[in-house]
């Protein structure tokens, strides 16, 4: 499926649309009476309260979406406030054979200035340039960003630390207290969950003891993509002769030294020196809040 851009940005908006629609809110598509309306695509109302909003809509199908304007030479996207004059709803359509999944992301005014902001600014003044930008560079957001991650240093630039990692993880981490919660009450009847830990960087994941009759359930809630059950090891209990530590006693039948002694090489005389660089003793790792980094 070959879509263009006016069609992405119009699969965009209706999907927008739909989304604020099924949560209780009214909505105007600008686009509808304005084509290209300046700075906005939407207007979005709460009927409870009379307040609406002006929103701004951006799709994309590859993995750096297109803010629809320049920046100078320098970093510098003049008249970034007047541009962007409410929230922006970015969506990302991953486009294959003819399905198309949709990812969205939504960032307040202050958050799409601040990001914008500092992105070109490292895009056009961190980068190793062996000659200086010609011409003004198209405003893009990479999808990871959005997602609270980092462009990592390159021979060509240093890392690019998104202004959005903190507001991404309190967000999963409002989102899987949320969870939890629900899982107390409708799973466990009001019995605390059994939380192990909570992952929030290296994947948006809850590690729980849960009764097993528990998990069918779990796994229809909405909001949980998979549950997954962790393998669980114990040491194979070796009688052998001689002083072996039981985590050693099968060691060399796994690593095939047990040939090699058959043989009358037992390493016998030899002489071992290990180099070691140390141990970094305040690594984030070692600290008592390592799960924090994961």
């Amino acid at each position: 499926m070959k879509l263009t851009n006016k069609q992405k940005g119009v699969i965009g908006e209706t999907a927008v649309v739909l989304e604020l629609l099924k949560r209780g809110f009214d909505v105007i598509n600008i686009n509808n009476s304005y084509q290209n309306y300046k700075n906005a695509d939407l207007i979005c109302m709460n009927p409870n309260n009379g307040k609406s909003v002006m929103v701004q809509v951006k799709t994309g199908t590859t993995h750096n979406i297109l803010a629809g304007f320049t920046s100078e030479t320098n970093g510098i996207v003049p008249n970034l406030e007047e541009k962007i004059i409410g929230p922006w709803v970015f969506v990302f359509m991953n486009v294959k054979d003819n399905n198309i999944n949709m990812e969205f992301y939504i960032l307040t005014k202050e958050e799409t200035i601040e990001l914008i902001k500092t992105s070109c600014d490292w895009y056009a003044n961190a980068y190793n340039r062996k000659c200086e930008l010609k011409s003004k560079p198209m405003v893009g957001v990479e999808v990871d960003w959005l997602k609270g991650e980092s462009s990592k240093a390159t021979k060509l630039h240093p890392e690019y630390k998104s202004t959005l990692s903190e507001t991404y993880r309190a967000d999963l981490q409002r989102d899987q207290l949320e969870l939890t919660a629900r899982i107390e009450r409708e799973v466990l009847a009001g019995k605390k969950l059994d939380v192990v830990w909570n992952m929030t960087l290296a994947a948006n994941a809850i590690s729980a003891n849960v009764p097993r009759g528990a998990i069918e359930s779990i796994r229809s809630l909405e909001g949980v993509t998979a549950v997954a059950i962790e393998n669980r090891y114990t040491p194979d209990v070796v009688s052998v002769g001689g002083e072996y530590e039981t985590d050693m006693a099968v060691s060399g039948q796994m690593t095939g030294a047990d040939a090699a002694w058959l043989e009358g090489f037992t390493g016998a005389g030899s002489r071992v020196a290990i180099i070691d660089t140390g141990l970094d003793t305040d690594h984030q790792s070692f600290s008592a809040e390592a799960l924090r980094y994961a």
